[in-house]
């Protein structure tokens, strides 16, 4: 057993520059104790959870954002723009060389080190109106430096996304009477491929393959996207209030998911 104690400051500042514009910055300190570990040396990855203990510290992370954001007609439309920069201590990995969980003592083969993550968010939001709907993109960059990983050369987190991109849609025909029980939607996401750690060549020692890796992460799976649409009815004929004043609405949900069949590697 261990124990730690780590405070968690937080603080946010927002300046009002007048009804359409705003500056915004924050500050956040979080402890995790728990961690998701994975195998990167496979495309079928592992995953288990690692606790702290004497020999694993918690990861403290410090992120700093600073953001812009701004009102268009009457409030019906908002741009924000935000940057960040995320820097981690204790980041946690497993030291090369190791293929599987099947060890005695898999702890002794955690190692530790600093992480830094920094992009920049740009996002344009519709909230009144029969459309409604957000779009966003990110650029972003994770990495990490371990002393006994990649022979404590920096490489990119399995996490590491550099482009993103995130639409929600809604349309809600109020002005035609034969569509508006009706909400109709549609999503569509992009994300770069995550990094992936593959063998370069393989050597044989008798009949066995072993296999030779360059460096972790060094390349990088096929990039993800997909589209979903979907139908909402809310028939008001169906609706009803309580004794309590409170509304029943019933509502059926067609969804479509990958609309355009896209072959992600998951």
């Amino acid at each position: 057993m261990a124990t730690y104690i780590n405070p968690e400051p937080r603080a946010s500042f927002t300046y009002i520059i007048n009804k359409k514009n705003s500056i915004k910055a924050s500050y956040n300190r979080n402890a995790q104790y728990l961690r998701l570990m994975t195998l990167g040396s496979d495309i079928t990855w592992y995953d288990i959870w690692m606790p702290s203990t004497e020999n694993v510290s918690p990861m403290l992370a410090d992120q700093f954002a600073l953001g812009y954001f701004r009102n268009f007609f009457d409030n019906k439309l908002e741009i924000s723009t935000e940057a960040y920069y995320k820097y981690q201590n204790g980041v946690s990995d497993f030291e090369d060389g190791l293929h599987n969980y099947l060890v005695d003592n898999l702890e002794a083969y955690v190692a530790q080190g600093i992480g830094r993550s920094y992009g920049f968010e740009i996002s344009l939001e519709k909230q009144k109106g029969d459309f409604t709907g957000r779009i966003s993109y990110n650029l972003g960059e994770s990495l990490w430096e371990i002393d006994e990983v990649n022979q404590g050369r920096p490489y990119h987190n399995m996490f590491d996304i550099t482009h993103s991109v995130n639409s929600q849609i809604s349309y809600k025909p109020s002005k035609i009477a034969n569509l508006k029980d009706f909400t109709f939607s549609l999503n569509f996401v992009y994300y770069t491929g995550r990094p992936v750690t593959l063998p370069e060549s393989y050597y044989y020692i008798g009949n066995v393959a072993f296999p030779y890796w360059e460096a972790r992460n060094l390349y990088r799976l096929p990039d993800y996207h997909r589209m979903d649409i979907g139908i909402k009815y809310e028939p008001q004929s169906l609706s009803f209030k309580t004794k309590n004043n409170r509304k029943i609405q019933p509502s059926i949900d067609i969804s479509l998911y990958n609309v355009y069949n896209r072959r992600n590697i998951y």
